[in-house]
């Protein structure tokens, strides 16, 4: 278990453990931790007391008052907006990752009762899995003289507390340029201090057929704060350079014009 603590003094922040020496700490109770999670994903006494767990689990506390690091705090309305936003992504937010094939989300009271908000799993779950894997594999022994596509159709089933079953169909298409690249495009591939891949998607749904407001991804979609629309009808992902909120992407202002634009601004163009 690795836990972080941001107001700790800098050599403090992170602390490693085993979990099943975690009853050993001082003011650390498992007790509260398994009562919380209730047994989910397979995390519980047993996997506990053996001191392995076969997955990874992020556990984010909410700020519930002001403090050095950031006046924002979150209260259960603003964790309803949260769950709201993922809600209207759903059927999208598994296009572009490179590994996750479901998504589920729930809701759980004080007495333990559940209240399963949010189900999104991509149907042809193995196809895209043996995709992916391959995609990404060949990514790894590219070299400069061959660019890399995968091109596959991917189904989504997605089921919220308001619709019983609702089915997508996507055809995605990765592309990993390299050969085709300009010269300018290979110089910023190339430079260290940029550190971005030059892969790039596009998805387009086939079924049902229906208008989409193409959005732009970093592998998952970007806040719909201003404008994050490609407007064409596909969505769009790419290794973007992006605010330090990953909010919105560097674009010139229009006051940069016929100024030194840096190199983010240019890969992004």
């Amino acid at each position: 278990m690795l836990l972080i603590d941001p107001q700790r003094p800098a050599h403090e922040v992170n602390a490693k453990m085993k979990i099943d020496e975690i009853h050993e700490i001082e003011g650390m109770d498992m007790s509260d931790v398994l009562r919380a999670i209730g047994g989910k994903y397979g995390f519980d006494k047993p996997a506990v007391e053996k001191g392995y767990f076969r997955g990874t689990m992020f556990w984010f506390p909410l700020r519930e008052k002001a403090s050095p690091i950031s006046e924002d705090f979150y209260d259960v309305g603003k964790v309803e907006k949260l769950f709201g936003s993922l809600s209207s992504e759903s059927s999208s937010i598994l296009i572009f990752l490179k590994s996750l094939v479901r998504l589920h989300l729930l809701k759980m009271s004080l007495s333990g009762n559940e209240e399963h908000v949010l189900r999104v799993q991509i149907q042809n779950e193995k196809e895209i899995q043996t995709q992916r894997q391959s995609f990404f594999s060949c990514l790894k022994s590219a070299s400069s003289k061959q660019d890399v596509s995968c091109v596959f159709t991917m189904t989504i089933k997605e089921e919220t507390a308001s619709v019983t079953l609702k089915l997508s169909k996507w055809l995605v298409v990765n592309y990993y340029i390299v050969h085709s690249a300009t010269n300018d495009f290979k110089r910023l591939i190339q430079c260290p201090k940029l550190g971005l891949s030059p892969c790039v998607g596009v998805a387009a749904k086939i079924e049902p057929l229906s208008a989409v407001e193409g959005h732009i991804f970093c592998f998952l979609p970007l806040p719909k704060e201003g404008t994050k629309l490609t407007g064409l009808p596909i969505h769009v992902n790419g290794f973007f350079a992006l605010s330090q909120n990953r909010h919105h992407l560097k674009w010139a202002t229009d006051d940069q014009d016929h100024q030194y634009v840096s190199d983010e601004i240019l890969w992004n163009e």
